[in-house]
C-alpha cells in the first residue's frame, strides 16, 4: 500500500510515472507470483546451500524474486535484481527498501540479453523467471554467452494469451529441449500447475 500511494502521488506530478504502474505493481505481487518464486527459492537453496556467493536475478521486475531469495539464503549472499525498465529500480526500492532483511538487495538497470556477459561476470547463480518474454533465439544466444560453472535457474510457462509472452513452451519437455544443450547437467526440473497455465522450471550447471 505504501508503494501504491507513492505511485499515485508520483503519477500526478511526474510524467515518467502513469496510473498503469499501480496495476503493474499489484500484478507483480499476486499469489501466483509468490508461489512460483517461492518454489524457485526453495529448490535453488536445495542445490546451493552455501554461506557465501552472488546471485543475479535478471528481468527481476520490482524485486519480488530477490526478496524471497533473501528470505531463504544466508545474509552473506549478495543478491542483485536487474531489469531493462529503469523505473523497476526506483519502484523496487520503494516496495522492498524497508522490508526486513532487504537492505542488501541491489537494484540495477540491465538488458538481460545484451548485457548477459556483464551480468554473469563474478556471479555464482543466474536467475531469470521471465523466459516467456524473451524470443527463443535470444534465450539461446543469452545462454551461449554464460561462462561454464554457473548455476542457472529459469522459468517459463504455456500461457499463450498474454501478448508479451512471445516464447511460451508447450510443456516442460518442450522447455527443456532447447535450453538443455547449454547445460553440462540439469540439477532440477519441475512443473507447477495454476488455473490458467502451467509454469516450468529448470535449474542447471553451465
Amino acid at each position: 500500500m505504501k508503494a501504491i500511494s507513492w505511485l499515485y502521488n508520483a503519477s500526478m506530478y511526474e510524467e515518467r510515472f502513469d496510473p498503469y504502474r499501480i496495476l503493474d505493481v499489484v500484478n507483480s505481487l499476486d499469489e501466483n507470483h509468490f508461489k512460483s518464486k517461492n518454489w524457485l527459492a526453495d529448490e535453488l537453496w536445495e542445490v546451493w546451500q552455501k554461506n557465501s556467493g552472488k546471485i543475479h536475478v535478471a528481468a527481476g521486475w520490482y524485486g519480488l524474486q530477490s526478496y524471497l531469495l533473501q528470505g531463504k539464503f544466508p545474509p552473506e549472499i549478495e543478491i542483485t535484481s536487474s531489469d531493462i525498465d529503469p523505473e523497476c529500480k526506483t519502484i523496487g526500492k520503494v516496495i522492498f527498501g524497508n522490508m526486513e532483511n532487504t537492505g542488501k538487495i541491489k537494484f540495477e538497470e540491465q538488458d538481460t540479453v545484451l548485457d548477459i556477459e556483464k551480468i554473469t561476470r563474478g556471479v555464482d547463480i543466474y536467475v531469470n523467471t521471465s523466459i516467456e518474454h524473451i524470443e527463443r533465439k535470444y534465450v539461446e544466444l543469452m545462454l551461449s554467452k554464460i561462462d561454464s560453472g554457473k548455476i542457472v535457474a529459469l522459468q517459463s510457462n504455456n500461457w499463450y494469451n498474454i501478448p508479451s509472452h512471445v516464447n511460451c513452451s508447450d510443456s516442460l519437455e518442450d522447455f527443456i529441449s532447447y535450453v538443455k544443450p547449454h547445460f553440462k547437467y540439469i540439477m532440477y526440473e519441475g512443473e507447477m500447475e495454476f488455473e490458467e497455465y502451467n509454469r516450468y522450471m529448470i535449474i542447471g550447471m553451465t
